[in-house]
C-alpha cells in the first residue's frame, strides 16, 4: 500500500510544502520482530492468555484489565520495556 503512486506524489507534496525530510523505510512483508504491537500482543499473551479462564467474560476482564491497568504499573513498565525493546538496527538495501 506505501508503494504506491498516490502514496509517493503524497510523500513528495508533504516534504516540498512542509520542508521536512521523509525517507521511506520498506520492511519485510512479514517481520514481526521489527513491529512493536507484535510485541506489546506477545508479551499480552505470555501474561494473559497462559492461564485457563473457565468463562470467557473472565478472559475478556483479564485482558482489559492488563492493558488498562497493569501496563501502567512500574514493575510492569520496567518488564514491557525489556521485553519489547527500544534498540532496533536499521538496514539500507
Amino acid at each position: 500500500y506505501n508503494h504506491g503512486k498516490i502514496f509517493k506524489a503524497h510523500i513528495e507534496k508533504l516534504k516540498r510544502e512542509k520542508n521536512v525530510e521523509i525517507e521511506l523505510i520498506y520492511l519485510p512483508t512479514y517481520s514481526p520482530n521489527l513491529n512493536l504491537i507484535e510485541r506489546l500482543w506477545k508479551y499480552a499473551k505470555k501474561k494473559v492468555v497462559g492461564i485457563y479462564y473457565d468463562k470467557f467474560h473472565k478472559f475478556k476482564e483479564a485482558v482489559r484489565n492488563f492493558f488498562e491497568k497493569e501496563v501502567k504499573k512500574e514493575s510492569c513498565k520496567a518488564e514491557l520495556e525489556k521485553f519489547i525493546g527500544s534498540s532496533f538496527q536499521i538496514i539500507k538495501g
